[in-house]
């Protein structure tokens, strides 16, 4: 009796355990889905804002950062920002929002784009990192829900 105990227990954690596993994949896939579409989709509007950045020692070395605001022209609503910050190193960053959400971000240095950091976030939560820890990724969240406030406010 104990042995069938032990073995349903194990079977229905299993089950849990694949259940959640296949939501996850089937999260990420939709996500991935939205995100190559919003990539390539004529019918957006893009703004764009660059500036100059100063950094190394006593801030004597200048370099610039770009945001490219990609929207829907009829409701402004923000679905992709593209960031980049050439410095000493090239910072690239792609936030993704559906719905005034964050649901995707990347982070990367343009010399090493194996490198990329990229996360996956369904109703405000991290779903999925990879190469990522748990720093880097929160610092990608609180990110791309600045520049979402940002644009927001801009409007």
């Amino acid at each position: 009796m104990r042995l069938l105990k032990i073995i349903f227990l194990t079977t229905l954690i299993l089950f849990v355990s694949c259940k959640s596993n296949k939501e996850l994949v089937e999260d990420i896939k939709e996500i991935s889905y939205y995100t190559g579409n919003i990539r390539i989709d004529q019918n957006l509007s893009t703004s764009i804002i660059e500036g100059t950045l100063n950094y190394g020692d006593d801030l004597k070395e200048t370099g610039g950062f770009e945001y490219y605001h990609h929207f829907y022209p009829d409701d402004k609503s923000l679905v992709w920002l593209q960031y980049s910050q050439a410095t000493n190193t090239n910072l690239k960053e792609n936030f993704f929002y559906k719905k005034n959400e964050l649901v995707y971000a990347e982070s990367y240095n343009s010399e090493y784009e194996n490198d990329k950091k990229i996360i996956f976030l369904k109703n405000g939560k991290l779903i999925y990192e990879n190469k990522s820890d748990f720093t880097n990724s929160e610092k990608l969240i609180r990110k791309g829900k600045q520049f979402l406030t940002e644009y927001k406010k801009s409007l």
